[in-house]
């Protein structure tokens, strides 16, 4: 098995990557998308923090969906819509 040289890549992560990189002018260090979730290296603080977001892109994509089916089942009842929303949440 082989590793796509476009799709793979290392991510400086760790206590000390934000100073590290400072140091040798490069920057903060950078995040890393997986399929799911952007990882993201600080939290609100400025400290060193593993946070898992969810993907932008495919947040949206479900909420269109979901805006798309509450519109096409308008004719449905409350009860119904909100036992179809918390089956998606």
């Amino acid at each position: 098995m082989e590793l796509h040289p476009e799709k793979t890549r290392l991510v400086e992560f760790g206590r000390w990557a934000a100073r590290d990189r400072q140091r040798r002018g490069k920057g903060k260090p950078e995040t890393s998308t997986s399929w799911v979730y952007t990882q993201l290296h600080e939290d609100r603080k400025g400290r060193f923090a593993v946070l898992r977001q969810t993907m932008r892109k495919r947040m949206q994509a479900t909420l269109h969906e979901v805006k798309a089916e509450l519109l096409a089942a308008h004719a449905t009842t409350v009860p119904e819509q909100g036992a179809y929303l918390r089956a998606v949440f």
